[in-house]
């Protein structure tokens, strides 16, 4: 595709589709992150994960940009549901702010953990090092999807 790219259009614009493709990505796994994060789905006797529920996404806030995103929870149980009229699900996991500032958050770890972890029901306590693991993780699968995109 960007040999396509670069003949039709040029080094300039394979540049930019690069760029761009790198800044989607990296907000559309940021966004998955923060919306999911810690939250854990039970498995029964024989290794089957419970049924999607409300209590399997965090719900936020949401502002004139992120229109209706705050209904998450809603988006996971019914996927087939248009988001006009996905519903607001007062006892779902609520994240502490809205969705851009929770995302901001999520640009560094050490703020994140310290408002999210007090939220998580349940949640083992992992060492300092667990975490850095999981952030580096979380980076190398960043950049595997950039990767795969191009």
């Amino acid at each position: 595709m960007l040999i396509l790219i670069y003949w039709v259009f040029g080094t300039k614009t394979v540049i930019f589709q690069i760029g761009y493709s790198g800044v989607g990505i990296f907000f559309i796994e940021l966004i998955n992150y923060t919306e999911h994060y810690g939250l854990k789905r039970k498995k029964d006797a024989r290794g089957i994960y419970e049924p999607i529920g409300k209590n399997h996404s965090w719900n936020a806030a949401s502002s004139h940009l992120l229109f209706r995103i705050q209904r998450h929870s809603d988006h996971h149980m019914h996927s087939y549901r248009p988001y006009q009229i996905l519903r607001k699900m007062d006892d779902a996991p609520q994240m502490p702010y809205d969705y851009l500032y929770n995302m901001l958050l999520g640009l560094c770890p050490p703020l994140w953990f310290k408002t999210m972890d007090p939220l998580i029901e349940n949640r083992p306590r992992e060492s300092e090092l667990a975490v850095a693991a999981f952030f580096l993780f979380f980076v190398i699968s960043l950049g595997y999807g950039v990767h795969q995109f191009l």
